[in-house]
């Protein structure tokens, strides 16, 4: 691969064959302007080049520094040693990276952490063992942001901190799952600030109790582009939202296994916004619902899954 000199884009993404990349090869891809490695399993990157290194060891971030064409990085690394390193290069990799997939990193105990990622539109966190406050709204970094994942976190207890900021405006996409110690996904206070949502999977967080905390009776809230909402396995599940709230976009409805969960938070109006709502039969006709026309409404969007459905 090294031998491709005019090589201007390489997409590795999810490959599961490659098991490591030698030494040297990406530095002599010197027109490549566009790598994305996100998500391949197997393959992660020393922090800096060892002396005396060899073509048979595995390839660094330092390499990437020598890529004056590079314009796009999408890349999965363990972050250990990543996030404290101040050498000048390091800032100018970081100012290309559009994708980033932490994996395994030890040492990371917020994503305070991470440098400066502002073009940054693709995040996924997983297996951070002693990550417990992920702190989205503080990070200044995150404005780009168009797709979140956090997975396998198991002694995350925040996600947010209480004000809300303005960091997140672009997010389209929110998938949590694997993540225990969660009794919430979102605040009221940054649901104002996610008005370009459209999706949002949930899925086997043990300790969660409700989806959107806090906020007031009199406080309009809302999450005008959400289309998507699927909760899966929340087996503490009580509540998707207690206060009113607008869901004036919402097409689909897909909960499997979330036994505690008794309400839809739906007006009518919202109601005949919906295209489908899945689940078993049994939790469907143990519903509660403000008024009978809205059940009525929605009923016939009803499809009675005995298995996971998508």
């Amino acid at each position: 691969m090294g031998e491709l000199a005019n090589l201007k884009l390489l997409h590795l993404e999810g490959t599961e064959d490659v098991e490591s990349i030698k030494h040297g090869v990406i530095s002599r891809l010197s027109c490549l302007e566009e790598l994305n490695i996100m998500y391949s399993r197997h393959v992660d990157w020393e922090m800096m080049e060892r002396e005396g290194s060899s073509s048979t060891e595995a390839a660094c971030w330092e390499e990437f520094k020598d890529l004056e064409r590079l314009s796009s990085l999408r890349i999965s690394t363990n972050g250990n040693g990543l996030f404290s390193n101040k050498k000048q290069w390091h800032r100018k990799i970081f100012d290309k990276i559009k994708g980033l997939d932490v994996v395994g990193c030890e040492g990371l105990t917020s994503l305070v952490q991470l440098p400066p990622v502002e073009r940054l539109d693709e995040l996924c966190i997983q297996r951070c063992s002693q990550l417990d406050f992920v702190a989205l709204d503080v990070v200044p970094g995150f404005k780009s942001l168009n797709y979140l994942r956090l997975c396998n976190l198991p002694v995350v207890r925040r996600i947010w901190q209480e004000d809300g900021d303005h960091h997140l405006l672009n997010l389209t996409s929110l998938t949590i799952s694997n993540c225990d110690g969660l009794t919430n996904v979102l605040l009221a206070n940054v649901v104002r600030c996610l008005q370009c949502l459209e999706e949002m999977r949930i899925a086997n967080c043990r300790g969660l109790e409700e989806i959107i905390n806090g906020g007031q009776v009199d406080q309009n809230i809302t999450l005008p582009k959400l289309r998507n909402l699927e909760l899966e396995k929340l087996v503490e599940l009580r509540s998707i939202c207690e206060i009113p709230m607008a869901w004036c976009s919402l097409e689909r409805i897909f909960v499997w296994k979330c036994p505690k969960l008794k309400r839809l938070p739906l007006d009518l109006q919202e109601a005949e916004m919906l295209r489908k709502i899945a689940r078993k039969k049994k939790w469907w006709e143990g519903l509660e619902w403000e008024n009978e026309r809205t059940n009525s409404t929605v009923l016939p969007l009803f499809v009675d899954r005995t298995h996971r459905w998508r």
